[in-house]
């Protein structure tokens, strides 16, 4: 009988290629930023950090930390604030090089969608996926609405807590499966970074959200050899050392601003207040088809129109979803031809 013809190798990437492929992407959507001499455009970058950065290196400039800024608002609290991204590694490196504010909001940009990308990978490899499905999940999350259209707002903070939610996850998994703290430790860095960068709304969620997949990894057991001792202890242990490491890192950002905390307008919210921004259900409409309700003012005739950012899932998840179902249902039908197939 003839040897039986051998399956084609699957599809695949190298590691490198993948990398390299993941820093292009901000270089192309950055570009002009970047290499053009121009600066990235968004609402609060031109009304808040812009002003607040230059104001900041003028201070550095006659050696002056910025714990309060004089020349904004009659005065106002620097890194106190929570208004101020200031401690942050990248902005901080920023400052001290005596970078040109205008310069660094591109550079910023970028950095951020390659590290969400790059975290991604990491979570989805570790996770099992091929080098290639990888990427392909890496580019959907840095390139999606919720991270880029940000910039439109200027909200560079949410940027900056987004990119970490990947990082926060490999993390955990990594200090799981491998039974070490340090990649726990490396989680609470994660977490740290979404509140230098004041994603402290991200930063929230996350920790939802880290809580609930803690919780399933301990009951699961998740990726851990079998019979390995006690999950439940293993997960509490590494949960506390992520919350250990991101509170004595971000301890120079986040008490400060605690003792400000009394006098925010936002202190006093009632739940009307903390839900007038709340998607209403039928807003996810627009999720799926961008501008069903209108486009801003004032054609919107929705719910929401303080709506900022072009949140909707594009055509790349309709299109992988046809793909999932469609690889489904031929497992389906397979298996189904092998249960009939007589012995």
């Amino acid at each position: 009988m003839p040897a039986p013809a051998s399956q084609p190798a699957p599809f695949d990437l190298s590691a490198r290629s993948c990398i390299l492929l993941l820093l292009a992407l901000p270089l192309a959507l950055f570009y002009p930023a970047l290499l053009g001499g121009r600066m990235l455009w968004g609402a609060d970058i031109q009304t808040l950090e812009l002003v607040f950065k230059t104001a900041v290196q003028r201070g550095l400039a006659h050696g002056e930390w910025p714990l309060w800024m004089p020349e904004i608002l009659c005065g106002m609290p620097g890194i106190a604030a929570s208004n101020l991204v200031f401690l942050h590694p990248i902005e901080l490196a920023f400052c001290l090089m005596r970078l040109a504010p205008w310069r660094g909001f591109g550079l910023d940009a970028a950095a951020e969608v390659a590290l969400s990308g790059l975290g991604t990978w990491l979570l989805l490899r570790r996770l099992g996926l091929s080098r290639a499905a990888s990427l392909l999940g890496a580019f959907g999350f840095a390139a999606s609405g919720t991270q880029v259209s940000l910039l439109y707002a200027g909200h560079i903070n949410n940027i900056k807590g987004i990119a970490m939610i990947p990082w926060v996850f490999w993390g955990s998994l990594k200090g799981w499966q491998e039974g070490k703290l340090r990649g726990w430790a490396l989680c609470g860095v994660a977490l740290a970074l979404q509140v230098l960068g004041l994603g402290l709304q991200i930063f929230a969620y996350t920790i939802i959200a880290l809580g609930a997949w803690v919780a399933w990894l301990g009951w699961s057991g998740y990726g851990r050899a079998a019979g390995a001792p006690r999950p439940w202890r293993a997960a509490a242990l590494g949960l506390a050392v992520a919350a250990l490491f991101a509170i004595l890192l971000c301890a120079p950002q986040l008490f400060p601003s605690l003792q400000y905390k009394a006098y925010s307008w936002r202190e006093g919210f009632s739940y009307a207040d903390f839900t007038s921004w709340s998607f209403d259900p039928k807003e996810s409409l627009a999720w799926v088809v961008p501008g069903y309700f209108g486009w801003r003012e004032p054609t919107y005739h929705g719910s929401w129109p303080f709506c900022l950012t072009s949140e909707y899932f594009g055509l790349l998840p309709w299109a992988l979803a046809c793909a999932a179902l469609g690889a489904w249902l031929g497992d389906a039908r397979a298996w189904a031809a092998r249960l009939r197939r007589p012995e």
